[in-house]
């Protein structure tokens, strides 16, 4: 996976950049160069910006499935 389609898939998403690089440990100016294609990622920067990327989702998932257990709803919730 390149820059570009982590680009859409954290947008589809709709996970922030700045949420994306706390997790990966990256500059949000090196995320936005990736992302935009301005810079060649090394193999390590793109497999930390993808398991940032699947744990986030995974976390969204959870919350999403115990708030259902508890009959809440969390739509209008933004991480």
């Amino acid at each position: 996976m390149d820059g570009k389609q982590l680009r859409r898939r954290r947008v589809a998403e709709g996970i922030p950049g700045y949420v994306v690089c706390g997790r990966a440990n990256i500059a949000r100016s090196r995320l936005s160069d990736i992302e935009l294609g301005h810079v060649e990622p090394s193999d390590e920067e793109l497999k930390r910006i993808g398991s940032a990327i699947e744990g986030i989702l995974a976390e969204k998932e959870k919350i999403t499935q115990l708030a259902a257990e508890n009959g809440l709803a969390l739509t209008g919730i933004r991480l």
